[in-house]
């Protein structure tokens, strides 16, 4: 627990990522071993060894990480800023910066966290806010949002596979094939699009019937038509 707790305090001082946070105390020790009297190596290498293996740790231990905090923090902020957009009847623009912030934070966790931190705070509540941002990305209509969503979505199919089956019996493909087929000059959207439905039709699994509406033959041409012929320019 202590090693664990040591680990957790170094990713939180450095940013470095979960695995790299292993290392780093790890050199440390080695360094250490010439600087410190002899009787304390077996120590230092006890630590090493833990380092090495599986810190697997209770859900308790978990729960207190700075990381755990942080992500259900970011995502019950997000369930709020999908709450507050869908009881308005405008946009409200100005808080475009605090929402990219918040998702480039979610972005930043998924990606460095331990990942069986970010599993547990995933699944919390039946998934519910991964629900919640699926609506979220429904009811978005700015691009550089939905990007940032698309982005979230995908590290969460990375880190927990579960996901990915949420997002398949979704609305989900088909709102993305939709905006494929409707921003057919915009790599960026096509890119990032076809990232995440790669992503969720990688499993295998069947889709709803009804998903064949918009993500069927008349889509798979438009693919295929658009491997034989890529756009050339971005607008």
């Amino acid at each position: 627990e202590s090693v664990y707790n040591l680990v957790q305090e170094v990713r939180k001082a450095t940013h470095l990522n979960y695995e790299l946070s292993k290392v780093a105390i790890t050199v440390v020790l080695r360094g250490l071993q010439e600087l410190v009297p002899p009787h304390s190596t077996p120590a230092l290498l006890n630590v090493q060894s833990l380092l090495s293996g599986d810190l697997s740790m209770p859900a308790r231990i978990l729960d207190k990480t700075h990381d755990a905090q942080r992500l259900r923090l970011v995502l019950q902020e997000l369930v709020s800023c999908k709450e507050d957009a869908q009881q308005r009847s405008w946009e409200l623009y100005e808080d475009e910066a605090v929402i990219s912030e918040y998702l480039h934070e979610l972005i930043s966790i998924l990606e460095n966290a331990d990942p069986v931190i970010c599993r547990r705070v995933l699944s919390q509540n039946g998934y519910e806010e991964i629900c919640t941002l699926l609506q979220y990305y429904q009811m978005e209509v700015r691009w550089p949002i939905r990007q940032l969503l698309i982005k979230a979505l995908c590290v969460m199919c990375a880190v927990h596979p579960p996901v990915i089956s949420i997002l398949l019996n979704s609305v989900l493909p088909m709102e993305l094939a939709r905006d494929m087929m409707s921003n057919t000059r915009n790599i960026s959207r096509l890119t990032n699009s076809s990232a995440l439905l790669t992503r969720i039709f990688s499993t295998g699994e069947s889709m709803p019937v009804t998903h064949l509406e918009h993500v069927g033959s008349e889509f798979v041409t438009f693919l295929l038509a658009f491997i034989e012929e890529p756009p050339e320019t971005d607008s």
